[in-house]
């Protein structure tokens, strides 16, 4: 999953921080990581900033240093959220104040009790994020967990509506991750003003594929024309 903010630093400079949930080690992703800093970098004059969260602590091990390309000048140096950054929230004001972190935390650090209290709060968040993170939080809990806390949900959480429970039910980590690559697909493309018609709009944000977005991903950063991002469909 791929976001990004604007932020200001101490001193008042715009800083763009690019933030990644990763729950696994993909080799690949630095070269998309590459694209998306260098281009925001590149034409919005300004730092940027890579936050990597990790709630398992091998993958956040392997992103937790200097990554240098061969034969490369550039190193790339993330700023990685590993399990023993996360906190785990149990109090209902704290996880609706943050459910993001809420989720994160009880996945970093896996038990029932904590499930529970974020799964409950997500369910009264009654939008989309609460499906979406509700999601999220089942599908990266071990398996002796996720069956359990769903029965619980469903069974003991008040007024759970058919429309939230077919949201939940019906997303999973894959699209959850091409989601977090289309918005930064989007702000890759803007940022480079390119501009997509709405076809190929609905093209991006319908597609479920994380590794084809990544694809995309990293033709924006140094495409001419949109035709160029999307050639290899084009049949080019």
């Amino acid at each position: 999953m791929t976001g990004c903010r604007l932020s200001a630093a101490p001193d008042g400079e715009r800083v763009f921080v690019i933030i990644e949930i990763q729950n696994r080690h993909i080799k690949e992703k630095i070269w998309a990581w590459l694209s998306y800093v260098g281009c925001l970098m590149g034409t919005r004059k300004c730092p940027v900033m890579l936050v990597v969260v990790c709630p398992d602590k091998s993958v956040a091990a392997h992103y937790d240093q200097p990554i240098q390309i061969e034969h490369s000048c550039v190193v790339l140096r993330p700023t990685v959220v590993g399990p023993d950054k996360l906190p785990v929230l149990s109090e209902p004001e704290d996880i609706a104040a943050s459910p993001e972190l809420a989720t994160l935390g009880a996945i970093a650090h896996p038990t029932l009790d904590t499930a529970v209290a974020v799964a409950t709060r997500l369910v009264a968040l009654r939008d989309d994020r609460g499906a979406h993170y509700y999601s999220y939080l089942k599908t990266h809990l071990p398996e002796s967990i996720g069956p359990v806390l769903e029965e619980i949900v469903v069974t003991t959480v008040p007024l759970v509506s058919d429309s939230f429970t077919r949201i939940f039910e019906a997303r999973g980590e894959a699209r959850g991750e091409a989601r977090g690559e289309a918005r930064m697909l989007h702000t890759m493309l803007e940022a480079r003003g390119l501009r997509l018609d709405d076809d190929q709009r609905r093209v991006v944000d319908t597609c479920e594929d994380p590794e084809q977005l990544l694809r995309w991903g990293a033709r924006a950063a140094t495409a001419d024309t949109v035709a160029e991002v999307f050639s290899e469909e084009a049949g080019s």
